[in-house]
């Protein structure tokens, strides 16, 4: 005798399985929706930060162990020791502004060579700060074996954990400006009179062995000869003190305008992404699906044919035990669908 439990299996769970899909595909098409736009929103507001990011100008260095080998800066390390030195060298025209406190006439004077590395050092670190995770600009210039990894480092998904890294990095060089401004500017001015002065020394010797060379020469014909040949390379010195003052402006706008409006795109984002998990969602809905498709539908549909063709004869166990396996995974939709609902904060 065909078991009725068998017979209605099919029926019951084909119109469940039908209203259960098409809620579920109306749930999923407006969580995905709103998540779509908060994920195009982020992507928008990522790029304008990656263009904001940028540096305008590339310095050079000899330091080269600012990038690790997974493309970060080296920034608890070498980055703060960059910082912290840069501010270390002239250090005394903060405290004479803050304490009045004149510079000790024993106090050892930089070398030239010192404030000149450090300088260009210090804006290596910057421009390597905002190219490099977890900031997102993009390189001026590329430097084979550090750009590819720095590049590789920032393809991962933007997340709350490196917002919180770039305002640990943006708060302590705002506070490293609001300590050391005087100090830092004057590192800057220092580095660009002994950039100047090496440039005109160089100059005048190129611009006096090509006099020589050409022999008696007209004032106007060396004068033309200077401003044409020589001059242009004097106008062309790099201005240190401008270099830093412009990314720490940067890092000011970053703290004030650009971290806000990252970090509330980013946080609706989240929410969004948490609230309606629409990928777990899905995964754990077609796996219910499949295992009341298959005892609910499938099975029961062969059992019954198997029963009526070969004649064969189930224990009687049977449909009940497929009847409980095919209603447990309702009862626990239903009891999470009851939870949730019970922490809505509307009426």
């Amino acid at each position: 005798m065909e078991s009725s439990i068998l017979e209605a299996l099919p029926n019951i769970h084909g119109i469940l399985i039908g209203i259960g899909t098409a809620f579920f595909s109306g749930f999923a098409m407006f969580a995905y929706q709103k998540l779509q736009e908060s994920k195009d929103k982020l992507d928008k507001t990522l790029e304008e930060v990656a263009s904001f990011s940028t540096p305008s100008t590339y310095i050079g260095s000899d330091h080269s162990s600012l990038i690790s080998e997974n493309g970060e800066l080296n920034w608890d390390d070498e980055a703060k020791n960059i910082l912290n030195h840069s501010k270390s060298i002239f250090s005394y025209l903060d405290y004479e502004e803050k304490y009045g406190m004149p510079r000790s006439e024993f106090s050892q004077v930089p070398s030239d060579d010192d404030v000149l590395a450090t300088t260009r050092n210090l804006c290596l670190m910057f421009h390597y700060l905002f190219v490099s995770y977890p900031f997102s600009g993009r390189s001026m210039v590329h430097v084979k074996g550090v750009s590819e990894n720095i590049e590789k480092r920032k393809e991962e998904p933007f997340s709350i954990e490196r917002l919180r890294e770039i305002e640990r990095r943006i708060g302590f060089l705002s506070w490293c400006w609001e300590t050391s401004n005087r100090s830092l500017i004057a590192l800057g001015q220092k580095a660009t009179n002994i950039e100047m002065m090496k440039a005109e020394k160089d100059a005048v010797n190129s611009f006096n062995q090509s006099i020589e060379r050409m022999g008696e020469t007209s004032e106007e014909e060396k004068e033309r000869i200077w401003k044409t040949f020589h001059q242009p390379r004097l106008n062309m010195q790099v201005d240190y003190a401008k270099i830093i003052q412009e990314y720490f402006n940067k890092v000011f706008l970053y703290r004030d305008r650009v971290f806000p409006q990252l970090s509330e795109t980013l946080k609706t984002y989240e929410t969004f992404n948490n609230r309606f998990a629409i990928k777990r969602l899905t995964i754990n809905a077609l796996k219910v699906l499949a295992v009341i498709f298959i005892f609910g539908v499938l099975v029961p549909i062969l059992l019954s044919a198997l029963g009526q063709d070969k004649a064969l004869i189930w224990h009687k166990s049977l449909p009940y035990f497929l009847l409980l396996i095919t209603v447990c995974p309702y009862l626990y939709i239903w009891k999470k669908v009851f939870n949730m609902v019970k922490l809505w904060d509307f009426t």
